[in-house]
């Protein structure tokens, strides 16, 4: 769920396999049960993105709102705002994975139905790895145990 318009959700959808765009986060409108508790935040790493993603953040836990993660796109290939810094440090209690997605120039030249297309950068399929992990956990069957009731 993008914490704002533009934040990179849909893009980011496309990207991880068993995801999904929950569209953009607006506190007087969210519906707690249109959310499962695997919810993933994404955000812009400009200043303004930054207050969104502490309101998101603090809304949704107060409403009682699982957040697995938070995505923050790079929108330049300049370093991170040390305000919006920050302000991440201020969620890592509240939010257990925050991920920096590096900034892809490529993304603004394509589609979204075309991002798989684009050669990602060492640093983008990294987190891109890591975030299908957390989003599509891998099935784990217990293993039998091999023993025979006696009768």
């Amino acid at each position: 769920m993008g914490c704002h318009g533009g934040a990179g959700t849909t893009t980011l959808s496309e990207l991880v396999p068993g995801s999904e765009d929950l569209g953009t986060f607006h506190p007087r409108t969210f519906e707690e049960q249109s959310v499962g508790d695997n919810l993933f935040l994404v955000s812009g790493d400009g200043v303004p993105a930054g207050k969104r993603v502490t309101e998101a953040v603090n809304v949704l836990s107060f409403l009682g709102q699982p957040i697995a993660g938070l995505v923050v796109v790079a929108r330049t290939p300049a370093a991170m705002p040390s305000h919006t810094r920050s302000r991440l440090r201020l969620l890592e209690g509240k939010v257990p994975h925050i991920l920096r997605f590096p900034y892809v120039a490529r993304f603004h030249f394509v589609d979204r139905e075309n991002a798989r297309s684009i050669r990602l950068p060492r640093k983008a399929r990294a987190v891109l790895g890591t975030l299908t992990t957390l989003v599509v956990p891998t099935t784990h069957t217990p293993p039998s145990h091999p023993f025979t009731e006696s009768s």
